[in-house]
Protein backbone atom coordinates (compact mmCIF):
# COMPACT_ATOMS: atom_id res chain seq x y z
CA UNK A 1 0.00 0.00 0.00
CA UNK A 2 2.95 2.38 -0.77
CA UNK A 3 1.49 5.30 -3.06
CA UNK A 4 5.24 5.97 -4.25
CA UNK A 5 4.98 2.17 -6.15
CA UNK A 6 0.92 1.59 -6.46
CA UNK A 7 -0.21 4.88 -7.90
CA UNK A 8 2.98 5.46 -10.33
CA UNK A 9 1.22 1.99 -12.03
CA UNK A 10 0.57 2.67 -15.57
CA UNK A 11 -3.30 2.65 -14.93
CA UNK A 12 -2.85 5.58 -12.45
CA UNK A 13 0.12 7.42 -14.01
CA UNK A 14 0.65 9.48 -10.38
CA UNK A 15 4.16 10.19 -9.55
CA UNK A 16 3.38 12.29 -5.74
CA UNK A 17 7.28 13.32 -5.80
CA UNK A 18 6.56 14.91 -9.02
CA UNK A 19 3.25 16.77 -8.26
CA UNK A 20 5.24 17.90 -5.29
CA UNK A 21 8.25 19.23 -6.16
CA UNK A 22 5.54 21.08 -9.00
CA UNK A 23 4.02 22.87 -6.17
CA UNK A 24 6.86 23.35 -4.34
CA UNK A 25 8.53 25.19 -7.04
CA UNK A 26 5.67 27.47 -7.72
CA UNK A 27 6.74 29.23 -4.48
CA UNK A 28 9.66 30.88 -6.32
CA UNK A 29 7.11 31.86 -9.27
CA UNK A 30 7.40 36.00 -9.46
CA UNK A 31 4.24 37.94 -9.46
CA UNK A 32 0.69 36.61 -8.55
CA UNK A 33 -1.25 35.97 -11.61
CA UNK A 34 1.68 33.47 -12.52
CA UNK A 35 1.21 31.44 -9.65
CA UNK A 36 -0.02 28.05 -10.89
CA UNK A 37 -2.91 26.33 -10.32
CA UNK A 38 -2.99 22.37 -10.29
CA UNK A 39 -5.91 20.53 -11.38
CA UNK A 40 -6.83 16.71 -11.11
CA UNK A 41 -9.56 16.01 -13.32
CA UNK A 42 -10.64 12.14 -14.08
CA UNK A 43 -13.00 9.37 -13.48
CA UNK A 44 -14.51 8.01 -10.25
CA UNK A 45 -12.04 5.60 -8.33
CA UNK A 46 -8.91 6.48 -9.87
CA UNK A 47 -7.11 7.87 -6.76
CA UNK A 48 -7.88 11.58 -7.02
CA UNK A 49 -8.59 11.76 -3.16
CA UNK A 50 -5.90 9.26 -2.22
CA UNK A 51 -3.38 11.14 -4.53
CA UNK A 52 -4.21 14.51 -2.83
CA UNK A 53 -3.98 12.85 0.83
CA UNK A 54 0.06 11.41 -0.18
CA UNK A 55 0.54 14.99 -1.76
CA UNK A 56 -0.59 17.45 1.50
CA UNK A 57 0.95 14.66 3.49
CA UNK A 58 4.39 14.49 1.75
CA UNK A 59 4.21 18.65 1.50
CA UNK A 60 3.73 18.49 5.37
CA UNK A 61 6.69 16.66 5.52
CA UNK A 62 8.77 19.91 3.75
CA UNK A 63 10.32 22.93 6.11
CA UNK A 64 7.93 26.03 6.39
CA UNK A 65 5.02 24.32 3.99
CA UNK A 66 1.54 24.16 5.80
CA UNK A 67 -0.99 22.28 3.63
CA UNK A 68 -4.45 21.92 4.50
CA UNK A 69 -7.07 19.69 2.43
CA UNK A 70 -10.70 20.43 2.60
CA UNK A 71 -13.69 18.59 0.44
CA UNK A 72 -17.18 19.12 -0.42
CA UNK A 73 -18.22 15.83 -0.65
CA UNK A 74 -19.60 14.71 2.62
CA UNK A 75 -20.91 16.80 6.06
CA UNK A 76 -22.64 19.27 3.50
CA UNK A 77 -24.15 21.69 5.68
CA UNK A 78 -26.69 24.13 3.30
CA UNK A 79 -25.69 27.83 3.96
CA UNK A 80 -27.44 29.14 0.97
CA UNK A 81 -29.90 31.74 1.47
CA UNK A 82 -29.88 33.50 -1.53
CA UNK A 83 -29.44 33.61 -5.15
CA UNK A 84 -27.43 36.58 -6.05
CA UNK A 85 -23.97 36.87 -7.47
CA UNK A 86 -22.20 38.13 -4.12
CA UNK A 87 -24.80 35.88 -2.43
CA UNK A 88 -23.30 33.12 -3.54
CA UNK A 89 -19.91 34.20 -3.68
CA UNK A 90 -19.99 35.21 -0.22
CA UNK A 91 -21.18 31.58 0.70
CA UNK A 92 -18.96 29.61 -1.34
CA UNK A 93 -16.12 31.23 1.02
CA UNK A 94 -18.02 30.68 3.98
CA UNK A 95 -18.02 27.08 3.11
CA UNK A 96 -14.66 27.29 2.20
CA UNK A 97 -13.49 28.92 5.31
CA UNK A 98 -15.56 26.76 7.68
CA UNK A 99 -14.21 23.63 6.49
CA UNK A 100 -10.61 24.85 6.73
CA UNK A 101 -11.46 25.96 10.26
CA UNK A 102 -12.82 22.13 10.82
CA UNK A 103 -9.71 20.47 9.60
CA UNK A 104 -7.12 22.97 11.51
CA UNK A 105 -8.84 22.93 14.68
CA UNK A 106 -9.58 19.56 14.50
CA UNK A 107 -13.59 19.87 15.12
CA UNK A 108 -16.67 18.71 13.41
CA UNK A 109 -17.59 20.71 10.46
CA UNK A 110 -20.86 21.22 11.64
CA UNK A 111 -19.50 22.91 14.74
CA UNK A 112 -16.85 25.09 12.52
CA UNK A 113 -19.71 26.56 10.71
CA UNK A 114 -21.83 27.22 13.57
CA UNK A 115 -18.70 29.16 15.26
CA UNK A 116 -18.15 31.10 11.62
CA UNK A 117 -21.43 31.85 11.49
CA UNK A 118 -21.38 33.79 14.99
CA UNK A 119 -18.09 35.44 13.98
CA UNK A 120 -19.83 36.76 11.19
CA UNK A 121 -22.74 38.63 12.93
CA UNK A 122 -19.69 40.56 14.18
CA UNK A 123 -17.28 40.71 11.20
CA UNK A 124 -16.25 43.80 9.78
CA UNK A 125 -18.37 44.86 6.49
CA UNK A 126 -15.91 45.75 3.99
CA UNK A 127 -14.76 41.74 4.90
CA UNK A 128 -18.08 40.26 4.02
CA UNK A 129 -18.45 42.41 1.02
CA UNK A 130 -15.49 40.59 -0.38
CA UNK A 131 -15.50 36.78 -0.38
CA UNK A 132 -12.29 36.52 -1.43
CA UNK A 133 -11.03 38.41 1.46
CA UNK A 134 -13.01 36.33 3.96
CA UNK A 135 -10.70 33.22 3.21
CA UNK A 136 -7.51 35.62 3.22
CA UNK A 137 -8.08 36.54 6.52
CA UNK A 138 -8.76 32.96 8.03
CA UNK A 139 -5.68 31.83 5.82
CA UNK A 140 -3.82 34.18 7.35
CA UNK A 141 -4.78 34.26 10.92
CA UNK A 142 -4.07 30.31 10.93
CA UNK A 143 -0.39 31.00 9.15
CA UNK A 144 0.35 33.49 11.56
CA UNK A 145 -0.53 31.36 14.76
CA UNK A 146 1.83 28.51 13.48
CA UNK A 147 4.40 31.53 12.92
CA UNK A 148 3.78 32.87 16.66
CA UNK A 149 4.72 29.38 17.69
CA UNK A 150 7.83 29.26 16.55
CA UNK A 151 6.76 27.30 12.99
CA UNK A 152 8.61 29.24 9.83
CA UNK A 153 5.76 28.87 7.31
CA UNK A 154 6.31 30.34 4.42
CA UNK A 155 4.07 28.23 1.50
CA UNK A 156 0.74 27.86 1.96
CA UNK A 157 -0.84 24.96 -0.26
CA UNK A 158 -4.79 24.52 0.17
CA UNK A 159 -5.71 21.14 -1.59
CA UNK A 160 -9.82 20.61 -2.69
CA UNK A 161 -11.21 18.09 -3.34
CA UNK A 162 -14.86 17.54 -5.25
CA UNK A 163 -14.94 21.13 -5.82
CA UNK A 164 -17.55 20.15 -8.32
CA UNK A 165 -20.34 19.33 -5.81
CA UNK A 166 -19.92 22.88 -4.04
CA UNK A 167 -20.46 24.23 -7.45
CA UNK A 168 -23.52 22.17 -8.16
CA UNK A 169 -25.07 22.65 -4.41
CA UNK A 170 -24.85 26.71 -4.71
CA UNK A 171 -25.40 27.25 -8.73
CA UNK A 172 -26.81 24.27 -10.10
CA UNK A 173 -27.50 26.57 -13.51
CA UNK A 174 -23.59 26.54 -13.61
CA UNK A 175 -24.09 30.69 -14.56
CA UNK A 176 -21.10 31.53 -12.06
CA UNK A 177 -17.20 30.92 -11.57
CA UNK A 178 -17.32 30.69 -8.16
CA UNK A 179 -14.08 28.89 -7.51
CA UNK A 180 -12.98 31.85 -9.19
CA UNK A 181 -13.12 33.14 -5.36
CA UNK A 182 -10.75 30.80 -4.30
CA UNK A 183 -8.31 31.71 -6.84
CA UNK A 184 -8.95 35.04 -6.20
CA UNK A 185 -7.68 34.83 -2.72
CA UNK A 186 -4.89 32.33 -3.18
CA UNK A 187 -3.37 32.97 -6.14
CA UNK A 188 -3.79 37.04 -6.18
CA UNK A 189 -3.27 37.95 -2.46
CA UNK A 190 0.15 37.50 -0.87
CA UNK A 191 -0.72 36.32 3.12
CA UNK A 192 2.07 37.88 4.79
CA UNK A 193 5.51 36.27 4.31
CA UNK A 194 3.60 33.44 3.08
CA UNK A 195 3.51 32.43 -0.73
CA UNK A 196 -0.12 30.87 -1.52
Amino acid sequence: NEPTVTMRHPIFGVDIETYVSQVLSSRAVAGARLKPLFAVVTGVGRGKTRMLVEIQRRLNEKPNVFCIAITFNSFWTDILRDTTHNAVRFHYAVNVVARIISINYHMPFHKAAALLNRALQNLDIAIADDPPELIHECVKYIVEQYRAKGEMIDQFVLLVDESLAIQEKLDPKNQLDIHGTLRECLLTRQIGRAHV
